[in-house]
């Protein structure tokens, strides 16, 4: 309950917690006694010492209680004997200690490990490792203390670090009690076993120990090389004016523990795309190029000279990443920045040129990139139905064109374009492949399907952190393209964005500009 509360804390927090765990001797007693007579109520006579021992010996646990209850009432219809005292309570757990298996206490060195079932078992070997050398050191009458634990480990390659962090992590789960550096079993009845057969049963075989160190070999391959990261981050152009260092980098894949994980995300970062100044308007020139056969021919006659006879706009709002876009086209294909104006804008400046003797040829829309399409699309739809008819009355094209599209949002944007009774096309200045995705079946990133079904999970349940409905970015496709000053909201959020889950923090590699 621990790690659902912290993941969904923000649902769940209206609930208040209640450990059923153990009774409490102090507020409990009476519900516990209960637990111990009610089913037997007029059969079997339970003396309050046997009650009493009961409650010592599993602290209280009602899952043991009623495991030494069974093998007492069991003891009790053999000897013909309905009279239950602390003596009778004794015998029956000697009996029951030595019946019991693994199967009964394994969930306390297995629960808690937040891994894929197949990676747990080198945490698993380590809790079983730890649990071996206590259960030698309680036979020895010591102090379960750090440092006579680890004497008592044998032959185990544990150090003391991981001893101590293994007893913390006990002690966090309940398993253990500490105080003044000795710790305690808090189910006795646990302890009693460990020391009296269960060592036989926590301690490693060597089977186990293969599979961890296979497990562990692949862990270690996985750790991402210091040169490695210098190597990667010396090809990345600048974000935002400046160059991403290597510790910036590390300290964002660090973000999830395991190597495995972080090698994840860092092949991510091997295959992110980043466009630098120079290609963006290469872009923006190619994307001019299919656009102007749509239009008339233009005449320079001086090098200063500048086309005045289209109006660039965008359709996101006044500082996103549109009115960059837009300013960039107008550069780099020599068109007048005044004629690059915000949507709401656009009809008054047809009026106005057309009251000065001016005709404007075409109304062009930019964007960065359209993946799926339906965002651009449903705001040229918007367009179209607010300012089409005063589009078709002036005889004004209507061209929408993105610096980046797939190939289905080309089809969906022209597709939707056909519906409004206005002159109007869209073009692109480079279809992107399936390569430039995360998770499309010809990507290269992953080794094998085994290793993209694992990153997937991965980056879905990180994602989901900062986009709930959207954790592998707008459309679902986890593209991996980054601009100069920003990234597009198709990219995986987890590059671009901050968590919104208060408790689960993600800090992005490359934040995107906010207003």
């Amino acid at each position: 309950m621990p790690f659902v509360m912290e993941r969904q804390g923000a649902k769940l927090n209206k609930f208040t917690r209640h450990s059923v765990s153990y009774f409490s001797r102090a507020t409990e007693w009476e519900d516990f006694s209960k637990l111990v007579r009610k089913p037997s109520e007029g059969t079997i006579l339970w003396h309050d010492d046997a009650i009493s021992r009961i409650f010592n010996e599993t602290n209280g646990n009602p899952f043991f209680a009623n495991l030494v209850c069974g093998r007492i009432l069991r003891e009790a219809v053999k000897a013909r004997d309905a009279d239950v005292t602390s003596e009778e309570v004794k015998a029956a757990l000697e009996v029951e200690l030595e019946s019991l298996d693994a199967n009964s206490f394994a969930h306390l060195w297995q629960d808690g490990i937040f891994k894929p079932s197949v990676e747990r078992e080198p945490d698993v070997l380590r809790r079983r490792k730890v649990l071996a050398a206590m259960a030698r050191s309680s036979r020895k009458g010591q102090d379960l203390s750090v440092d006579n634990i680890a004497d008592s480990k044998g032959t185990s390659l544990l150090t003391d670090g991981e001893i101590s962090s293994i007893l913390h992590e006990f002690a966090r789960r309940g398993v253990l009690e500490e105080e003044d550096g000795a710790f305690s079993f808090r189910l006795p009845i646990f302890e009693r076993w460990l020391r009296e057969g269960g060592l036989a049963v926590v301690q490693p075989d060597p089977v186990s120990e293969e599979l961890a160190a296979a497990i562990q070999a692949e862990e270690d391959a996985a750790f991402v090389r210091s040169d490695e990261l210098a190597s990667l981050v010396a090809k990345w152009p600048t974000y935002q004016g400046r160059h991403v260092s290597t510790d910036e980098v590390r300290a964002w894949y660090q973000q999830v523990s395991g190597f495995r994980e972080q090698r994840i995300l860092f092949k991510v970062l091997q295959s992110v795309r980043f466009i630098n100044e120079t290609e963006l308007r290469e872009r923006a020139r190619m994307a001019y190029s299919q656009l102007r056969r749509q239009l008339s021919d233009f005449v320079r006659y001086a090098l200063a000279d500048r086309r005045t006879d289209i109006l660039v706009t965008y359709l996101d709002g006044n500082g996103k990443s549109g009115e960059y876009f837009a300013s960039l086209f107008a550069e780099e294909n020599k068109i007048s920045v005044s004629c690059i104006c915000s949507p709401e804008h656009v009809v008054s400046r047809l009026d106005e040129e057309k009251a000065k003797g001016k005709t404007i040829a075409a109304v062009v829309v930019i964007d960065d990139v359209a993946v799926t399409g339906r965002s651009i699309a449903s705001n040229g739809v918007r367009f179209l139905e607010m300012y089409g008819d005063r589009l078709k009355e002036q005889n004004v094209k209507f061209l929408l064109s993105t610096l980046y599209a797939t190939k289905r949002a080309t089809e969906y944007v022209l597709e939707q374009l056909k519906s409004y009774n206005v002159e109007s096309d869209f073009r692109v200045g480079e279809v992107l492949s399936d390569s430039a995705f995360a998770f499309s079946d010809i990507s290269s990133i992953w080794s094998n399907d085994d290793e993209r079904d694992r990153a997937r999970a991965l980056i879905t349940d990180l994602g989901s952190r900062v986009y709930k409905r959207q954790p592998l970015g707008y459309g679902g496709m986890g593209l991996l393209l980054v601009f100069p000053t920003t990234v597009p909201n198709n990219t995986l959020p987890i590059l671009h964005s901050s968590s919104k889950v208060r408790l689960k923090p993600w800090r992005p590699l490359f934040p995107r500009p906010t207003n």
